[in-house]
């Protein structure tokens, strides 16, 4: 999918059905000669390459999933817990220490997004995330749960 806007000699944008159209400096631009010596007309490329909705809906779909774990945890996991051994406590623990560590996390993500990119960080963290689910769905001891869920998954 792609823009056109008409652009004046000197390279500046002009009015096309009266909205103004705006390029950011990582969209793509080719030019092409107009018939009228006096215009060009340019296409935009989206920086994209046209999947900020399958971005957006990824991420819509991520976040609405992780804020459901939040009042399902003792739910799913008090049954199991409490057959281990481990009290009311215990299972309140394993959840609340991984919000914290998960609200901390933006002090080290921030970071490494400058270091690294979004992409690199982003792949990185959701592999752990997976990982460490995966991890805490064959977990045996109440402890086991405080490393692979609170820690690795927070």
């Amino acid at each position: 999918m792609s823009a056109v806007v008409k652009l004046s000699d000197n390279g500046v944008a002009l009015h096309q059905q009266d909205k103004l159209m705006m390029t950011q400096p990582e969209n793509k631009i080719v030019k092409q000669e107009s018939p009228q010596p006096d215009e060009n007309i340019v296409h935009l490329e989206p920086a994209d390459g046209g999947w900020g909705w399958a971005v957006v809906a990824g991420g819509n779909l991520a976040l609405g999933f992780a804020a459901m774990t939040g009042p399902c945890f003792g739910i799913l996991f008090s049954r199991p817990l409490l057959a281990m051994g481990a009290s009311s406590t215990t299972v309140a623990w394993i959840f609340n220490v991984s919000q914290l560590l998960s609200q901390w996390s933006g002090i080290f993500g921030g970071p490494l997004v400058k270091a690294f990119g979004f992409r690199k960080t982003g792949m990185v963290v959701g592999f752990i995330t997976a990982l460490s689910m995966l991890l805490s769905a064959f977990a045996t001891s109440p402890e086991f749960l405080y490393f692979s869920f609170s820690i690795l998954c927070g």
